[in-house]
């Protein structure tokens, strides 16, 4: 009697060539994905070390009682020598893309004080470098220097940006607003003011015109963390005073760069006449006596002049607003906007 072992194998030995490769095929299906899948772990597992590794930081206090500024870097620009899983260090880097990093300030630090914080640890306990297994190693610069101040609120005044002349009444709704910052901030001057950009105002007719305008912080205050409303409602009634004009022609030139002198440019229109403008009584005196010479821009781009090969010549039109005339200061056209048409051919070259 033959030993069953023998029978098995000399069974296996006998197996048709198919069923061999079947149960091959069978085998491989599950020992190949598992051998991809065992790949791409252990890929994306792969310990990586970036050096200099750029983000932007802002800072973070819990309390609303305390404000922190980032004195050093002033622009809150950081590096970091890095290390964790490759695909982590991925995902960060789109995350730094994206969005600061927020540093958590410890509320135990002295207000009104500067303070030197090691900047390695408190990258490292912040998102999205602890969420993605990331060590800090080390950053540039190794520390942040941080000015911790209490927060007060005062009443503000509000008043005009200096550099828009109103020759009129402006009434500005509410006259005082509050607003919430750091002590020492709101402490420094006692002149501290917010302020209204009127220039929306500026070259209107006579009459009574009324906006909401956002507030602006005072140039003492710029970079400093400070809440305060969004805006005011201002009047502004615009008084005789200011003299309308008529300039009976204006030249038009244009502007246009050194790299289109291949090309030959002209206007449908040389001057415009009957240009209305408004302005003080000094300024339009200066247009009077001719002691001012007035002029209208039309820029011209090298796209705007660019000729396909096949083409000698096209005509475009532009627009000239209130803002492309050389005028006296203060002193603004009050006609719409004028259209000027445009010619423009290649120039022949020299000897045919």
């Amino acid at each position: 009697m033959s030993h069953p072992s023998s029978q098995v194998r000399s069974q296996t030995r006998k197996a048709p060539l198919g069923s061999r490769l079947v149960a091959l095929t069978k085998t491989l299906a599950w020992v190949v994905p598992l051998t991809l899948l065992i790949w791409i772990y252990a890929e994306r597992e792969q310990l990586a070390k970036p050096t200099d590794v750029p983000f932007t930081v802002q800072l973070q206090l819990t309390s609303p009682q305390l404000s922190a500024r980032l004195i050093h870097p002033p622009d809150g620009r950081l590096t970091a020598d890095l290390q964790g899983p490759q695909n982590g260090i991925n995902r960060l880097r789109a995350q730094l893309l994206a969005e600061p990093v927020v540093l958590a300030i410890q509320e135990s630090l002295a207000p009104g004080e500067e303070h030197v914080l090691p900047a390695a640890g408190l990258v490292a306990r912040a998102d999205p470098f602890a969420s993605n297994g990331i060590q800090v190693l080390k950053t540039n610069p190794p520390v942040i220097r941080v000015r911790v101040d209490q927060v007060e609120t005062r009443e503000l005044p509000v008043q005009p940006r200096p550099g828009t002349e109103i020759i009129g009444d402006v009434v500005f709704t509410p006259p005082r607003v509050q607003v919430r910052g750091p002590a020492s901030a709101l402490a420094s001057r006692n002149d501290l003011a917010l302020l209204v950009d009127l220039s929306t105002f500026a070259g209107r007719r006579p009459g009574k015109y009324e906006r909401d305008l956002p507030l602006l912080l005072p140039p003492e205050l710029a970079g400093q963390h400070i809440s305060l409303p969004p805006g005011v409602h201002v009047t502004v009634e615009i008084k005789e005073t200011r003299q309308q004009y008529t300039i009976r022609s204006v030249p038009v030139l244009l502007a246009a760069p050194p790299a289109l002198a291949e090309y030959e440019i002209t206007t449908s229109e040389a001057v415009f006449t009957n240009v209305n403008v408004s302005g003080p009584r000094e300024r339009i005196r200066e247009l009077e006596d001719g002691s001012f010479s007035p002029r209208a821009y039309v820029e011209v781009s090298r796209d705007d002049a660019f000729l396909p090969a096949t083409e000698k010549e096209k005509t475009i039109e532009r627009t000239v607003s209130p803002d492309d005339f050389r005028l006296p200061d203060n002193v603004r056209v009050i006609d719409p906007p004028r259209t000027v048409r445009l010619t423009i051919r290649r120039r022949e070259p020299a000897g045919t």
